[in-house]
């Protein structure tokens, strides 16, 4: 209910405030929501590496004809 609340007095604040408003606050949410992703991403680099590889190694031992990258 709280939501629905929310939903409608969003929609009708949106159509009386200026659009560069609505876009500003997009671009900042987005911003906020990459930040997070970033440190995972740096946290788990070593993981991924690792998992690349062994990927690779098992992908050129099913399929013994293809190219795969030199890591």
């Amino acid at each position: 209910m709280i939501y629905r609340f929310a939903y409608v007095v969003g929609f009708f604040v949106a159509s009386f405030i200026d659009t560069t408003v609505i876009w500003s606050f997009s671009y900042i949410t987005v911003a906020l929501m990459t930040i997070p992703n970033l440190f995972g991403i740096l946290i788990l680099s070593k993981e991924v590496k690792t998992t690349i590889k062994q990927y690779w190694k098992l992908f050129a031992r099913e399929y013994p004809g293809q190219k795969t990258p030199e890591y």
